[in-house]
This record gives C-alpha cells, structure tokens and sequence, in this order.
C-alpha cells in the first residue's frame, strides 16, 4: 500500500512536492486554504489574514529559463522577467499540465500537525485540517510543509523609539497595494530589501519625497547584465563558482565587489554595504540608483528615535512633518501548526539538515520544501529538495545519524556566517547547494563524462547558466529535452519602427505624444507607441506600469543610454569632455565607429532588443532612459517594426506581424518648427531644413539684426549652448564683431549642413544636430571666452588637467574674456562635491579596499622585470 504524504500550501514548493511524491509511488494530499494554487504569486486586491501578500507591479528578480520547474519550461514569448500574474498563469498551467490539481484539497486549512502516539516505531502523523467549519483528523506516513515564509511580519517596534508617539499612519510592506494612496505624501520606508526598494522607486514618482532608512547598506544589481542578457544568466555559472571558491579570499572578494560596483559606486550613493565582502542576497531593482540621481528618492541611514512628526537618523540628521512610515522589515518564519519542539530556532537559523529535515527526529518523515533562500531561483530549489525529500520517504534514499547531520549544521552555520553574515543564516550558495541536493539522487551533471561523450553540451553546462535543466539530463527524472535547453539558452528578440496608413479607419483613440500627460485612465489597456525618441520612450516605460501591454514601433532604432555612466556620475560628466572630443576628431572613421558601437552596446546589446539603429555609426542624438531595456526585458513593452498598415482594431507590421485589439495610438513624432510672425523671405523653412550661419543669423540679410537662439540640437546641454549664442549675438548687435558681416557668408551655411549629413544623417529629426564641445568653443572663439589649454597648462597645470580630462561644463566659458567669473575656477575644482552632496545622505566611514589593481600590477612588473634579466 502507498505511503500517504500531507503537502502543506499549494505554492510552486507544494505543487513539485505533490509531483515528486507521485514519481517515488507515494499518495500525495495537498491542504490549501486559499481557492487556488500559487501560495505567494497568488495575487489579491487585498491582504488576507496568514497569507502572503504581494502589491501589483511585483516582477521575478530570476528570468524564465532559470526559474522554470527543470522539464517544463516556458512558452517561448513569455517575457524573460515576468509580471506575478504571468507567473501565477504558468503555476497554474503546471498543475493542470502535471494533473495535480486532483490531489489538492481547496479552502482548507491545518490547524495541527502532531507526533501519533506510535511515532517512534511509525513515524506517522496525525493532521486535523479545517473546511467549513469542520474538522478532519487524518493519519499521515510523512508531511512535507510547504507554507512559505512570507506570511508573518517582523514588525519590530520595539527596536524604533518613540514609535508609539508617531501621528502619522505606518505599515508593514505587506499591506502596500499601491502608490496612489500616497500622492503628496512625505514618506519613509525602512529597509533596503527589494520590497522596500520596488515600494519606494514607485512611490517616488507620486509622492512629495521618500527616504529609505537602512542601517547596513546593500549591494543594488539590475536585472540587465552583460550585453543586455539576464543577471543570472550571466552570473549564476559553474565557472563563476569555480573561481568564488578556488580563489584566494582576498582576491575573490576584490572581484566580487568590483562586479557589484560596475554599474554605479555604491559608496557615492549612501548604498554601501557595511561588509561589503558578504554575499548577501543583493537588491535587484533596475531604477533606484536613478531615482536616487534624480532626486525624487534620498538614502538614510537606521532611524534613531521617532517624535510625534518626524524622524531622527543615527546621523543626527531628521526627515520631518512625515505622513507615512513603511516597515519593509522582512518576514517571521513561524509553523503554528507544529509543535515548537520539532523546528528548533537558534540565532535566527532554523536547525535544519540541508534545510529540509529536523536532526533530532526519531524517524525521517518531515520535511520542509522551500524555506532555503540561495542566490538564485526559488522554483528549481524546491524542485530539488522535494525530489530528495520523497525519495527518502519512500525509502530510497537514508539520512546520516542525528551525530553526524548536527555536524554538518554546525560546519555549514560557519560557512553561512562567513559567506552571508548573521543576518542571513537561511541563505545558501545556489550552485553548490544544487550539486549536493543532486549528488543524493544521481542527478548532478556528470562534467567529465559530458566531456568525453558530448564536448560541446559539457562546456555549455560549465560556461553557460546554471539552469534547472542541468538536473534532468541524468539520473531519477532524466528528460529527453534537457540538452536542447541547454544548447538553445533563449534571449530577448525584436525588431524595430513607424507609419500612419489606415489612421482613418483606427476605431481606437490616437494623439500626439504633446497631448500625452500621464498615465492615468490607460489602465488595462493595449497601446502603440509610435517613435523611439526621448518622448517615446518616456511615455511607453510609463505606461508599461499601467497599461496591459504596450509596443513601441521604430523605424529606424536607436541608441539607448543610461542617465547613469562609470562608477555611478551622471552620463554627460564622463561623455563630455575634451579628451574625448579630441579623439573623435583625430581618431580613423573605423576607429571611432569601432569605438562607437563598443561604448553604446556597453550597457546591453540593441541588437538582442530589437533597438540597433539602421546606420549604427551616425552620432545621432540617443535616447536616454534607465528603465526601458528592463521593460522589455520584463515583457511590458514589445519592439517592434514600422507600421505599414492600420485596420479599425489592429496595427500590421513591416515584418508582417500583426498585434490586435489595439486600444490607444501615441505618435511621438516629433515637431516641426516654424515663424509664423516672420515672412518666409526672412527665415525660410524648406522640408523642416533651415539655413541659418552658426544655426543662428540669416545670411542674407544686408544687416545682421535678426539671430534664432536655441534652434539647434547639441549633443549635450542646451543651456550653456543657448547662453553662449546670446552672448556672441548682443555682442554682434553692440557691432562689437562686425568686420564678420561685411560679406555674404551665404555660402558657409551649407558646410555644416553637409558635415552633419555624414556625422548624424539627413533624417529631419537631426538636421539641427552638431558636435556639443566643438560647437561652444567656436562660439566662445567669436568673444574670446574659449578656454587657453595651452596657457593654462604653464599658469595652473591642475585646473587645465580639469579643463581637459574633466566634463566640458558651462563654467569653461567664463574662465576669460568678456563676461569673466571670478567663481568659475573654484566651481570646475568643486564640481564633483556638489555631485555628491546629494547623493551620500547616508554617511559611511571611509572603507579600507586592499589595492588588488595595484599589486596585480606589480606582479605584472616584477614578472616582465625577470623575463628581461633571467
């Protein structure tokens, strides 16, 4: 007869346990008390009392094909990161693909799980479940608890004092369901976890102001890593964890926080963690250090006292007049069900061996699936530890003494304080953890036999990601698919673009981007974007947040760049500079364009986005926008071409593709400009195209009276480029530099029309382009403010070394000549401590970091040195 097996909660932890049971023989029954299966991802408009909670804009922090359950995986236009609904639609697929939706007992819930009075000669258990009102007692052979731990909240009040004589409203996160309760409100969230990080990035586009209070720091990753590709695609790699446990420790952890920090520099964002060498499950939240650079979003450290209105830092500093206080504070893990007794708790880490079964029961029939936290997906992990787990309830498999299972806690516990620190004894290394899982029921990948029967599948499973796939290419539930996954890793596809035929016929509503104001009242509907410029982008990353679904058509790409550059500086600081002009202008075409291409595919590949423009080498303007590529990414905003045609419901693309139920047209098409107030014969506007000497004065005209400011597009600020065309233009109209206009320069004016065609394309919208530094220092020519590099190299080496290598700010232009600030040298030399006045709210002690660049260089040396001379 089948041993009987209770599975406690229908999440992806109890449903692989139902089918793992039914793979080793055994007679699975699931107790759920919600009416679905999903356990966490099951979303609700509202928090229900003893279960999990999520708010709406919830995303997966892993991407598909290393979350899937390892021989069903994703349809393959799922979205590599998905929204918790489209999870909860695969969740409920498997249940009903698997069959498992039979064994699962609905609305019930378990009140109690004891020892049965035979336990030590048994095992058994007895479990009373609830439905109605009524009880049930059933006897089990084994229990599998599978009830997550996200359920009960720490909400410490007592570690906050003067809590209790706040007058504002505070909450824990899981009560959170959405931003619009708190527009125009002062918040603070407390904690640096993704829930606190996710809440306050989207509270910060509504609110008046949010702070984040967090007393250790944490490292921030954004889900798009190399080349446009998944973090943990990319990261979660056998190799990657050769190397973090074959290294030195020294030199392994110089690595890893050189990764952590390759997108930004912690440190100056008040987000450096207080051990920066622990690895601590990181944030993952694409925006934050955005929001952060924007303002909209400041970083505190650990709240000292509340008063009745505001909130004192451990700084000194105080946030006032607050009107919400968010606690996104973490989870309990508590089994009421179960007697106290049989989970033991010490310094915060469950006594459990592997993290599955109680050491000191007498007989191995408990299990708990799920309650390990590794770097990596929560859907393979439980995957594998219920196959481990049924497998010893039928017998399979046995457990070492209680002796020796106490020993391996205590040698794993110092391990996990080393690796993760106190506060994350529940963590555990994704990869290692999976191997010994897999290495008790012979499903770890043989690598060295890969290698002499299947070279290539061999490397892939070493170099490639550590998907779930790995454990059913051999042993108990091998799958015939399990290479193709492997050979076949899928990555974001599109392509890109615009048209307006059959706009008549569009039953839908369309508008132009102007008319656009925000993205309220586009709820649940599907919208096309039509344009990939700034406003284009803005709009469709907007209403990706709202919208059903939005697509955003492209014609020819584009560029994407991040407001944020090297080490965290704002990108115009970094790209803006002399240096850097110089190369552009000295450097072979083939060079550049090399250089080009290699620095705008930094960040992600466009190609892989569908985003690569169709002449990739012009310097047309790019679009910049921190949360586009996440946004496909996630699936909420789909590429595509031109549109070639428009039905009444419907948009057909240049490719041939066809997206329906269309509800809402944007055209973020640009403008055309005009001079209404002016005869044509003055500034006369042909195909968007203006001739004017310098962007400005009208070659024509016998008097040089008349100048256009602003007319133009650098590839930089607007401010200083408009400021210097008003002071060279009142200076022509004092006749200050009127010996320039004694001639006809009509026929100057088409060379720069001419250089910028072969620089940024004849397209309209780039017409009115030029080359940012290039352009100022020819203004600042014409008045004798441009920056003396060479005179300055002699006076003050230091400041011409700023001038040089540092950003091209406005201040350069008002070092000498008319117009001379005696503050602009002081505020070149201190440009960078007013970047970060905003930026480091949270004060950190200067961190020691053991020069490893430095000593690997003299290694280098020394070596080359003994090459020479022995």
């Amino acid at each position: 007869m089948a041993k009987k097996v209770a599975v406690i909660g229908a999440g992806v932890s109890g449903l692989a346990s139902i089918r793992c049971c039914l793979e080793e023989g055994l007679e699975p029954i699931c107790f759920e008390r919600s009416n679905d299966v999903g356990g966490l991802w099951k979303f609700s408009e509202h928090v229900e009392e003893d279960r999990a909670s999520i708010y709406p804009s919830v995303f997966t922090n892993s991407s598909k094909e290393m979350m899937c359950f390892p021989d069903f995986p994703y349809p393959e236009d799922y979205p590599n990161f998905l929204h918790h609904g489209k999870l909860q639609e695969y969740i409920r697929t498997f249940a009903e693909k698997k069959n498992l939706l039979r064994y699962i007992q609905f609305e019930t819930l378990v009140s109690s799980v004891k020892k049965c009075p035979s336990f030590l000669v048994t095992g058994q258990w007895e479990v009373v479940s609830e439905k109605n009102g009524k009880q049930e007692s059933t006897v089990f052979d084994a229990v599998m608890v599978c009830s997550g731990h996200h359920v009960y909240p720490n909400l410490p009040n007592d570690s906050f004092p003067g809590l209790d004589q706040f007058q504002g409203h505070y909450l824990h996160s899981r009560e959170y369901k959405g931003p619009e309760a708190f527009k125009g409100k002062r918040v603070l969230v407390i904690g640096l976890g993704n829930s606190g990080c996710d809440i306050a990035v989207e509270l910060s586009r509504l609110a008046t102001q949010v702070m984040i209070s967090t007393r250790s720091g944490s490292w921030v990753m954004s889900r798009v890593w190399d080349d446009g590709y998944p973090w943990d695609m990319v990261y979660i790699t056998r190799f990657a964890s050769f190397l973090q446990n074959a290294l030195p420790s020294f030199l392994s952890d110089w690595l890893y926080v050189k990764k952590m920090n390759t997108c930004f520099k912690h440190e100056n964002y008040g987000l450096m963690p207080l051990n920066g060498a622990l690895r601590k499950e990181p944030v993952f939240n694409d925006e934050l250090p955005s929001r952060i650079l924007c303002g909209t979003l400041f970083i505190k450290p650990g709240v000292k006292e509340f008063t009745e209105t505001s909130a004192v830092f451990e700084d000194g500093t105080v946030f006032e007049a607050i009107d919400v206080v968010i606690f996104a504070t973490g989870y309990a893990y508590a089994y009421p069900f179960l007697d106290d007794s049989i989970i033991k708790s010490r310094n915060n880490e469950v006594t459990l061996f592997k993290g599955i079964f109680p050491p000191m029961m007498e007989k191995p029939t408990l299990a708990v699936i799920g309650l390990v936290q590794s770097l990596g997906a929560a859907i393979p992990t439980a995957d594998q530890q219920a196959r481990w787990a049924a497998k010893v309830f039928a017998n399979s498999c046995t457990l070492p003494t209680t002796k020796e299972m106490m020993d391996d806690i205590d040698m794993k516990m110092g391990k996990k304080l080393k690796w993760f620190g106190q506060s994350q004894t529940l963590q555990t290394d994704y990869i290692t953890y999976m191997d010994e899982l897999g290495s008790f029921i012979g499903a770890k990948p043989n690598i060295p036999w890969l290698f002499l029967t299947d070279p290539q599948l061999a490397l892939q499973v070493f170099f490639g990601p550590c998907s779930p796939y790995q454990f059913r290419l051999m042993g108990p539930g091998k799958v015939g698919w399990g290479q193709k996954g492997h050979l076949d890793p899928m990555g974001p596809d599109s392509k890109a673009n615009q048209d307006k035929s059959g706009i008549e016929r569009f039953k839908g509503q369309y508008f132009h981007s102007r008319q656009y104001k925000n993205p309220e009242g586009f709820e649940g509907k599907r919208i096309l974007v039509i344009g990939i410029g700034n406003s284009a982008s803005d709009i469709a990353v907007e209403l990706s947040k709202k919208a059903s679904q939005v697509f955003l058509s492209t014609r020819q790409g584009s560029w994407v760049l991040s407001r944020i550059s090297d080490n965290g500086y704002p990108w115009d600081m970094v790209v803006h500079t002399r240096f850097r002009a110089m190369l552009q202008n000295v450097l072979p075409r083939a060079v550049q364009k090399w250089m080009l291409e290699r620095q705008m595919n930094q960040w992600f590949n466009h190609e892989n986005y569908g985003l690569e423009p169709q002449n990739k080498y012009l310097m047309k303007e790019s679009v910049l926008n921190d949360d586009l590529p996440s946004r496909i990414l996630y699936g909420a905003i789909k590429v595509k071409s031109r549109v070639t045609e428009l039905t009444e419901t419907s948009a057909t693309f240049e490719d041939g593709t066809v997206e329906e139920d269309i509800d809402v047209i944007i055209f973020a098409t640009g403008y055309t400009f005009s001079f209404p107030f002016l005869e044509d014969s003055l500034v006369k506007v042909d195909d968007n195209m203006v001739s004017l000497y310098k962007y400005m004065f009208p070659p024509h005209l016998e008097k040089a009276t008349l100048a256009c400011i602003g007319l133009i597009q650098p590839l930089g600020s607007i401010f200083p480029t408009v400021e210097l065309q008003a002071r060279w233009v009142t200076r022509v109209f004092k006749a200050i530099e009127y010996l320039l206009f004694l001639y006809n320069f009509e026929h100057l004016v088409n060379l720069p029309f001419s250089l910028s065609s072969l620089r940024f394309g004849e397209s309209q919208s780039q017409i009115l382009q030029t080359k940012y530094i290039d352009y100022l220092d020819e203004l600042a020519a014409e008045i004798g403010a441009k920056p003396d590099l060479l005179s300055l190299l002699f006076r003050d080496p230091k400041l011409a070394v700023k001038l040089y290598f540092g950003p091209c700010n406005s201040y350069q232009y008002r070092l000498m000549g008319p117009g001379r600030w005696e503050g602009a040298k002081s505020a070149i030399l201190s440009q960078k401590q007013r970047l970060l006045k905003p930026l480091k709210t949270r004060a950190l002690e200067p961190a020691f970091n053991f020069p490893v660049s430095l000593l690997l260089k003299i290694l280098g040396l020394l070596a080359i040195a003994l090459a020479f001379f022995f």
